[in-house]
């Protein structure tokens, strides 16, 4: 009988984070059966879970300071929707920036795993700033000379937005994120069509370094993660896999031309 070509980090996230359909969450649960070296990696993210929440409980538990809790809800519905955005992809990066630190100690090149996580951030903060129609960006690209310094000079890393005309997309701005630890560069493009396609880049913890394109989805959505360099990137948009490889080498061509 042929072997199963091993379990990939992406597809034991998704079963993790119970995002696989049924079928496909009781194919992996019967291949773990067979697979030591996957459990293995499994065990190792559910203790790391584990640690986080019993490490961030607390603070989550803490009551809102009373001004901001005036101020959220005194605001109007769909504000306050926004607010709740934000607050997820808030909590993600957080996530991204605990998982890092972990794995650091584990390790001194960027894991699997950090890649993935950082993936995911982007996905969230697409989801909250592609929708945005009047202010999807703090910085304009007709500001793109002030926009490049400010953003190289907050995350710690000479960065330039990547010319992606030639694939159809026209830059927007920018905006600035944040994490615990680090500072996160988003740039936004837009098509003729109006789809939209952001880039988040970061000062990576684990120094400079290279790693292969890690690939994730969420409904229509898809992010491409990886290392270059001393940055760690992320390129998300409603593309399919081939469409985004390709962006993926024009947006890597770019960076290493600012390098």
């Amino acid at each position: 009988m042929t072997d199963r070509p091993a379990l990939e980090d992406a597809t034991l996230h998704a079963y993790l984070d119970g995002e696989l359909a049924p079928a496909q969450a009781a194919e992996v649960a019967a291949r773990l059966e067979q697979d030591a070296g996957a459990r293995a990696r499994l065990a190792g993210w559910q203790e790391d879970r584990r640690r986080l929440k019993a490490a961030l409980d607390p603070v989550l538990a803490e009551p809102l300071a009373p001004r901001l809790a005036a101020a959220a809800w005194s605001a109007p519905r769909g504000r306050r929707r926004a607010a709740a955005l934000l607050a997820r992809v808030a909590a993600a990066l957080l996530l991204v920036a605990a998982f890092g630190a972990g794995w650091l100690v584990r390790d001194a090149a960027l894991s699997p795993a950090q890649v993935t996580a950082f993936g995911r951030a982007a996905l969230d903060a697409h989801r909250v700033f592609a929708a945005e129609l009047r202010h999807p960006v703090e910085v304009p690209a007709s500001q793109a000379g002030h926009l490049n310094a400010w953003l190289s000079n907050r995350i710690g890393v000479p960065i330039a937005a990547p010319d992606l005309s030639s694939a159809g997309y026209r830059l927007l701005g920018g905006r600035l994120l944040s994490e615990p630890g680090r500072p996160v560069a988003l740039y936004m493009y837009e098509d003729a069509a109006g789809r939209r396609l952001t880039l988040s880049l970061a000062h990576s913890r684990a120094g400079d370094g290279t790693g292969d394109l890690t690939f994730q989805a969420r409904g229509r959505l898809q992010v491409v993660s990886w290392m270059a360099g001393p940055l760690d990137v992320a390129l998300a948009g409603e593309l399919d896999g081939d469409r985004l490889r390709g962006l993926a080498e024009l947006v890597a061509a770019g960076l290493g031309r600012h390098a």
